[in-house]
């Protein structure tokens, strides 16, 4: 599967824990301790901003800024705000040239298609986090697990060092553990 499919379905995991959320889930706790359910919502939301704009040739400072100048990351319709986000950033992955070159991103001036890898992975995991915390099925889609870590495992020693990701790798899942227990140990959970 190709990082482009994989993001579609990965976005498409993600809307459907979220359209599932009751109206008194915001609240709940997620994996992501300093987040509940609408703060990790307002996240993702805020990553496909932040790739749209920094594929479109903004700085990432720039984009920032304007996203915390605004206040409103999420709005009163946080499932219609998501599907935006999402759809502004399929099609900005798909924008002729967009995989061509880099984009200033928070960690630095990167490829454009390790953005997009970033931005699977990150919905990825956050599907996780958010069937956690509305307490629904967490099995994530195999194939984009696959994806996932095909893109992410060579990274994992600047994963643990970014401090972006909890505690990073616990090291402890062998080879013989889920492939869905490995990524999401990779990126700090611990399943």
């Amino acid at each position: 599967m190709e990082l482009l499919e994989a993001l579609d379905r990965a976005a498409d995991g993600f809307s459907q824990r979220l359209r599932a959320a009751p109206d008194d889930a915001w609240t709940n706790p997620t994996p992501c301790t300093d987040w509940d359910v609408r703060a990790l919502v307002a996240h993702v939301i805020g990553g496909n901003r932040l790739a749209v704009g920094i594929l479109g040739g903004a700085p990432h400072e720039e984009v920032l800024g304007e996203l915390q100048r605004l206040g409103v990351v999420v709005g009163d319709d946080i499932v219609g705000s998501y599907e935006q986000s999402a759809a502004d950033q399929r099609a900005a992955f798909r924008r002729a040239g967009a995989l061509d070159g880099t984009v200033n991103h928070v960690i630095g001036d990167i490829p454009a298609p390790m953005l997009l890898g970033f931005r699977v992975a990150d919905l990825l995991v956050h599907s996780w986090d958010l069937a956690r915390g509305l307490g629904v099925d967490d099995t994530l889609d195999p194939e984009v697990v696959e994806v996932v870590w095909a893109f992410a495992s060579p990274l994992s020693g600047g994963m643990k060092a970014s401090g972006r990701f909890g505690e990073g790798a616990s090291r402890t899942l062998g080879e013989g553990a889920p492939l869905q227990d490995r990524v999401l140990d990779l990126h700090g959970r611990r399943p």
